[in-house]
Order: structure tokens, then C-alpha cells, then sequence
């Protein structure tokens, strides 16, 4: 009972995440609002694997959390630097 009150209030959390992914004003809010559907959308499989009590919806829990953090960086990087590839060695002095 208490997994599906949690799915439940997943659901509703993953609704206002994407109305401020969609609505957000800045790059990065729409970045935090997608990061934090990714991290919804484990915490519903999570709470799916409890309910059906099926391991298979735990690992895609744990994929998506993974693969959620390792996006989120990529775009964090994006944000920062420009692109996904920074220089290996600044040039100073260098015009």
C-alpha cells in the first residue's frame, strides 16, 4: 500500500517537473527539471519492483538513475565549456 502511495506521488512529482521543463526560464532549469523526471521515473520503477515484486523493474531503476547522473554531467559540461570536448592543454601567451 504504501509503494503505490508512493508511485502515486511520483506521478504527480514527475507532472510538476514537466510543466517546469517545459515553462523554466533558463537552460539550466529545464536541465534540473529533466534530471529530476529521470530520478521520478526510477523512483516509479522502484516502487513498481516493490508492488510487483519483480527484480526486473529494480534494475531498471538502478539503469536509469545511472544513466540519468551521466547525462546530467555531460550537460552540465555543455553548459560550462561550449561543447562535450574541452582542450587538453591551455595556450598561454598565445593569441
Amino acid at each position: 500500500m504504501i509503494a503505490l502511495a508512493v508511485c502515486l506521488g511520483a506521478l504527480v512529482a514527475l507532472a510538476l517537473a514537466g510543466v517546469r521543463a517545459i515553462i523554466g526560464p533558463t537552460l539550466q532549469d529545464r536541465a534540473l527539471a529533466a534530471y529530476s523526471m529521470i530520478e521520478k521515473t526510477a523512483l516509479i520503477c522502484a516502487g513498481a519492483a516493490t508492488l510487483g515484486a519483480s527484480v526486473v523493474w529494480l534494475d531498471a531503476a538502478f539503469a536509469l538513475t545511472l544513466s540519468g547522473y551521466i547525462v546530467n554531467v555531460a550537460v552540465l559540461k555543455v553548459f560550462r565549456f561550449g561543447n562535450l570536448q574541452t582542450p587538453l592543454a591551455r595556450r598561454q601567451g598565445v593569441p
